[in-house]
């Protein structure tokens, strides 16, 4: 696949933002599906709407592993609605 082709040649690995594209396609390929990671968004904003939050998805295990490490050392935010 073209868009992976070159970030693969320089030893790179490819990502894809397709926070507003959930559903589409191009050129009969699913959004999400041209990168070797991609990340949707579900902020207020966007198509879907879940108040925050995102996805990110991959279709190779071994990256499993070392994100899910890189994941653990992000700091968490707790959201609590207040009816002030």
């Amino acid at each position: 696949m073209r868009s992976r082709a070159f970030p693969a040649s320089a030893g790179c690995l490819s990502s894809e933002d397709a926070a507003q594209s959930l559903g589409g396609t191009y050129q009969g390929q699913a959004h999400g599906s041209f990168g070797d990671f991609s990340i949707f968004s579900f902020g207020g904003t966007k198509i879907i709407s879940a108040g925050g939050e995102g996805a990110l998805l991959f279709d190779d295990d071994e990256y499993l592993g070392p994100i899910t490490r890189e994941l653990e050392r992000l700091p968490r935010f707790v959201y609590r609605h207040s009816s002030r």
